[in-house]
């Protein structure tokens, strides 16, 4: 996996990175026979917005992050020729691009009183315009669900994971 983290929400700068992801997969110095680009998505991110926010459910807030994900991916794909996206793909890098994202938000409890602050994080698998590579989906899914598990607080066994 090449992770990079985007500082700004310019389309250009998120391609960029994309685009770095991708030349440090395809590099010799990287053993992987293939690799998946991951764009951390902390800093352009409106996390006060989500903050502020009056969530009735945690679906809510998981849309409302989603949303701000979309956002940013539309951003990278505007007026963007569908050459420069598969250019990205003719070594070793496949898709789909992983953004993730993670902010916390205040949802209500289940037995009323004041809202609890409540961490959200979300892997979105992007296509990049064309078709994901099966395992790199199957894959993509399986570290979403896994994190999801974590953050849920779902045990493994004893000095194990959580499975």
């Amino acid at each position: 996996m090449a992770i990079k983290i985007i500082s700004a929400s310019h389309g250009q700068t998120i391609f960029d990175r994309i685009e770095d992801g991708a030349q440090q997969i395809d590099a010799p110095q990287c053993p992987a026979d293939a690799g998946l680009i991951v764009i951390n998505t902390k800093n352009p991110l409106r996390r006060q917005e989500l903050w502020d926010a009056d969530f009735p459910d945690q679906a809510s807030a998981q849309a409302a992050l989603k949303a701000q994900l979309m956002e940013l991916i539309r951003r990278a794909e505007r007026d963007r020729p569908q050459a420069e996206w598969e250019g990205l793909f003719t070594g070793r890098a496949v898709r789909p691009i992983l953004f993730m994202g993670q902010s916390v938000v205040r949802l209500p409890t289940s037995v009323g009183g004041p809202q609890t602050p409540t961490p959200l994080k979300m892997l979105l698998a992007h296509d990049a315009r064309g078709v994901m590579e099966p395992q790199a989906k199957a894959i993509a899914y399986l570290l979403n669900e896994q994190m999801q598990r974590i953050l849920r607080g779902i045990p493994g066994g004893p000095g194990q994971p959580p499975q």
